[in-house]
């Protein structure tokens, strides 16, 4: 398991867009050469200026699947959930590829 965080800050002189993530992600390994991803992020607008336009505070979470073997066809699939105070959003992606 890893975890991670990260501070941005979009305009450091006027201290305009501050926000701060963190997360962990999870990869497990599985047989049949099948790797599970999962993983969390959390992000909180630190934003302190009212004339600023704010990000809204948001989840979000993934799940993934991937099919790795040695010969040359690779497939991979991954859910994502997000949501915050304002909206629910969910995306998934299927990849295959060959290599000739």
């Amino acid at each position: 398991m890893q975890a991670y965080s990260k501070y941005e800050i979009g305009d450091a002189a006027g201290a305009y867009r501050n926000m701060i993530s963190v997360g962990l992600k999870n990869k497990i390994k599985l047989p049949y050469d099948l790797t599970a991803n999962l993983s969390y992020e959390r992000t909180k607008d630190l934003n302190q200026r009212v004339d600023e336009t704010s990000t809204n505070d948001h989840d979000a979470y993934s799940v993934g699947l991937e099919y790795l073997p040695k010969d040359p066809f690779k497939a991979s699939t991954k859910i994502e959930f997000g949501s915050d105070n304002t909206s629910k959003k969910m995306n998934y992606t299927f990849d295959a590829d060959y290599r000739f």
